[in-house]
């Protein structure tokens, strides 16, 4: 896989024509003034780092580059710039410390082991393989936001797939995407080796995966590897697992969807009985939700601007409810009071309401802990895998 930051952006600034299109994007990165993409790369190539801090707001979410007459795609620049300037500055390597899930402690992992009661108690995967056939070498793949927020919804889903005996196992791990995203290239191929060696331990050759990062992700982290990667809602809809609900509802399309769309039209084949109302910005158009490319941490100012964007725009819908196939951008969309409800598409089709309340006490909770602290306060504590 290519693993060179520098040599990447020098391909995108070769490719760029300069046409200036992606610079009169409103998500908040390009200003009045602001170069395009080609130029930014090489401006920073070149050593000058006048447009450093671009990268690290940019929310990867590839609307400036949506219809890129050169078919290039923001994330395939901003991305590896990130890798190329994260070496150079030391400084923000903490910002990422609690995402950082190639580490054992991490926000998600520490949230999972202390719901279920005790913080040092990471583990990575359950399930047996007694199911026969293919399900045993399979794993629900619900991705650390999913597990860590919702391990409600998780543990239904899991308990749906083992009763339609799809899948055996379900996996507490990541895709990689909440470090690699932030330019921890190093960090990300020690990551896949080790992610890679579990997962032949296991004998596991097929992932059933409901989140569209993941989707994106994983065939890097599983680079080299014989592994099926299948959505789980082509599963739902084969096997008749529809939701009933009817009224107006929309689709907030997460962006790692935005091209082939896949992820959100089969989960909008679950909702026969409901009005599918589109929002102004959908599907190759859609826009951030405010959490893309854990901008949160560096800039929340970005994310907060791009949330109420996103937000008005739903709140000029007639729409009852909106509904999203990425549970990040859940997370991102609901937190504004007084909007239209927001809800993760699995919610509904499993009867399972997520308690944001709840989620956000325990994380309070949970970074009030000493333990937590001490426990993510040492960057050496790899992701082994030991445990499981």
């Amino acid at each position: 896989m290519e693993n060179d930051p520098r040599a990447a952006v020098q391909q995108f600034s070769d490719t760029c024509i300069r046409c200036g299109l992606c610079a009169r994007t409103d998500c908040g990165n390009f200003p009045e003034g602001t170069p395009n993409l080609g130029d930014i790369c090489e401006s920073l190539l070149s050593g000058d780092e006048n447009w450093r801090h671009f990268p690290f707001t940019c929310a990867l979410c590839n609307r400036c580059t949506a219809h890129c007459p050169a078919g290039l795609k923001a994330i395939d620049a901003c991305k590896p710039l990130r890798g190329m300037l994260l070496p150079q500055h030391d400084e923000l390597r903490p910002l990422y410390r609690k995402f950082r899930t190639d580490l054992k402690y991490n926000l998600f992992s520490a949230l999972k082991a202390r719901t279920s009661g005790d913080i040092h108690n990471v583990t990575y995967l359950s399930g047996t393989p007694d199911l026969g056939g293919e399900a045993d070498h399979t794993a629900f793949f619900p991705g650390c936001s999913l597990y860590a927020y919702a391990p409600d919804l998780t543990e239904k889903v899991s308990g749906w797939l083992r009763a339609e005996k799809l899948a055996a196992y379900t996996l507490y791990f990541c895709c990689g995407s909440t470090f690699y995203d932030s330019g921890f290239y190093e960090e990300f191929e020690r990551y896949r080796v080790r992610a890679q060696a579990f997962l032949a331990e296991h004998e596991i050759t097929r992932l059933i995966i409901t989140c569209p990062h993941c989707g994106y992700e994983l065939p890097q982290l599983l680079e080299g590897m014989d592994v099926e990667i299948v959505k789980l809602s082509t599963l739902l809809n084969e096997r008749g697992m529809t939701s009933g609900i009817s009224g107006k509802i929309s689709f907030h399309d997460a962006c790692y969807d935005r091209y082939d769309g896949e992820f959100g039209e089969l989960a909008r084949d679950l909702y026969p009985n409901a009005e599918l109302v589109p929002l102004a910005h959908e599907k190759r158009d859609t826009m951030c939700c405010g959490g893309g490319g854990m901008v949160s941490v560096y800039a929340r100012d970005y994310c907060v601007y791009r949330r109420t964007m996103r937000l008005a725009e739903v709140d000029e819908t007639d729409t009852d409810l909106v509904l999203s196939t990425c549970f990040s951008c859940v997370n991102s969309l609901q937190r504004s009071i007084g909007s239209t409800p927001v809800k993760h598409y699995l919610e509904p089709v499993f009867g399972v309401d997520v308690d944001w309340s709840a989620v956000y006490d325990a994380v309070d909770a949970l970074e009030r802990d000493p333990e937590y602290w001490r426990l993510t306060g040492d960057d050496n504590t790899d992701l082994t895998f030991d445990e499981a």
